[in-house]
């Protein structure tokens, strides 16, 4: 920092480009409404907290567009995966998670009700949490170190490229043992999008083939070691399995009547569970989940003004990605496509903010004239 310190100013010609000045309208707008949401919360408390917390998100979305080097990102992303994965294995291969107050770090183990387990013929199996909240959010945080140590491998000197391998490999099975289906189906759609976008270059057909068929021989391995495990998880027919989807049903059904009582102005920022509890405080306090969807829970929140905003803001990404085909964004925005239609995390959580923020960021890179290589 002492070296840039220099370099640390604030770029004002970036509100004058065309491509990238209306999402900034845009996103302005979004962060003026979702402050304001507070006054019609239940809890103005919680909803201010997290309109700062929101804030704080947008501000490093500037930080990374204006001072950011995004190779040394996708380094330090694809490192931060291969330590999640290396702890995520040590937890699958002893089958608990042991509690740490410094790393912040719940206990979890393979019996205790509500702990993430997978339930075959054969047992109860413990899913990898890596040092995150739930395993689901492990799963998609190394899905996007994978592709983080993909775009390093392909930036790398042939001489250096058996490191990112390395971080390949090894963030493709902190995934995997996961067992979290929303980051499989994102790993799966964006590695197709990443194939064909490369396969299509003459001089990198050699690279693509080599990452493929190792990932696809890694994958087969898993596979036929962890099959009971797997197809429990695909088939959905375990108990736990079902009872998962029924909640996500029943989930969707209470954002449905939110929505119908508030649906202009919504219940305010992190305001869901507080609501329902308030509408029905019978049940146990774990009962209250946010709705596992994305827009469903911004839609609940901040109001119909609030969910267009924000598409608006999504589709002013993606067609930015487009423009400028800056697929390295596109890869890692179809990461968590299926992840925002089935968990809430990217909004409830400020990991999963966080994640959101780097995609953003690093799909408007080109569109305000900010390369990877610029500083």
């Amino acid at each position: 920092f002492i070296k840039e310190k220099k370099k640390f100013n604030f770029d004002l010609k970036i509100l004058k480009n065309k491509k990238i000045f209306w999402p900034l309208v845009c996103l302005i707008g979004f962060l003026f409404w979702s402050g304001i949401s507070f006054l019609g919360s239940a809890d103005r408390g919680i909803a201010i907290y997290s309109w700062l917390k929101l804030v704080e998100v947008i501000a490093f979305i500037f930080l990374l567009i204006n001072f950011s080097n995004w190779q040394k990102n996708f380094i330090a992303l694809s490192l931060a995966g291969g330590l999640q994965s290396v702890l995520g294995l040590w937890q699958f291969a002893t089958q608990q998670v042991v509690a740490s107050k410094w790393l912040g770090i719940a206990a979890h183990a393979v019996y205790p009700l509500g702990d993430a387990v997978t339930e075959t013929p054969a047992g109860r199996f413990l899913r990898a949490y890596g040092s995150l909240a739930h395993p689901n959010i492990f799963g998609g945080f190394v899905a996007i170190a994978f592709f983080a140590s993909l775009f390093w491998f392909q930036k790398s000197k042939k001489s250096w490229q058996l490191i990112p391998i390395f971080f390949i490999l090894l963030n493709f099975v902190g995934m995997f043992v996961s067992f979290s289906r929303s980051a499989w189906i994102g790993w799966l759609a964006a590695f197709i999008l990443w194939f064909v976008v490369n396969v299509k270059v003459r001089e990198k057909r050699i690279e693509v083939g080599k990452i493929t068929w190792v990932t696809l021989l890694l994958a087969l391995i898993l596979i036929l070691n962890f099959w009971p495990i797997l197809n429990t998880r695909i088939s959905g027919s375990g108990r736990l399995e079902k009872k998962s989807v029924d909640q996500r049903i029943e989930y969707l059904s209470q954002s449905k009547q939110v929505i119908k009582n508030n649906w202009f102005l919504g219940v305010g920022n992190s305001n869901y569970t507080y609501y329902l509890y308030r509408q029905d405080p019978s049940h146990q306090v774990y009962d209250y989940q946010p709705v596992h969807n994305l827009f469903l829970l911004i839609w609940s929140e901040l109001g119909i003004v609030g969910l267009v905003l924000f598409v608006i803001l999504l589709a002013f990404t993606c067609w930015q990605i487009w423009l400028t085909k800056n697929w390295e964004a596109g890869i890692l925005a179809t990461v968590l496509l299926p992840i925002s239609l089935v968990d809430h995390y990217l909004w409830t959580l400020y990991v999963g903010l966080i994640i959101l923020a780097l995609v953003v960021a690093l799909a408007w890179k080109k569109g305000s004239q900010i390369h990877l290589d610029s500083h």
